[in-house]
């Protein structure tokens, strides 16, 4: 093949992918049908909260349905937690430690006679809270060295 025959039919190659990528980016224009069916549904869901219905689905194309149980493929949709319970025990009482820490402050800066009660029983949960979560630290990662 000569060097014009291959030059045309690099042409007529480029002129075919220009015609597929010209059909490709004309906008659709919607007929009645879809028209109407778009109106219910938007009717449909201003009523009831949703639409019903599945959508689109091509023949042929691989939708996978998920299910809280199954995911995608099969694929469990979240991971089991690794923690074990020290570590939500260990959030928990750090947070309330550092609350009654910060309500025993408060109340100290008010200086009110009758907070003292107050001051004394949030500063013992604050100071127990303080030595508990190391302790459940500790526990949860098996060894002091590894913190």
């Amino acid at each position: 093949m000569s060097f014009l025959g291959e030059r045309a039919n690099k042409d007529t190659l480029l002129e075919k992918k220009a015609k597929l990528k010209q059909d490709h980016l004309t906008a659709r224009v919607p007929d009645d049908y879809s028209e109407q069916r778009l109106r219910d549904l938007r009717e449909e869901a201003a009523l009831h909260g949703h639409a019903r219905g599945d959508g689109v689905h091509p023949e042929g194309a691989p939708f996978p349905k998920a299910s809280p149980e199954t995911g995608y493929y099969g694929i469990p949709m979240t991971k089991s937690p690794q923690w074990t319970w020290e570590v939500p025990l260990y959030l928990f009482v750090g947070g309330a430690a550092g609350a009654a820490a910060v309500i025993a402050e408060a109340a100290r800066m008010t200086g009110s006679n009758h907070s003292s009660k107050l001051i004394r029983d949030a500063r013992t949960v604050a100071v127990a809270g303080g030595l508990l979560t190391p302790v459940l630290l500790v526990a949860d990662l098996g060894r002091p060295a590894r913190f």
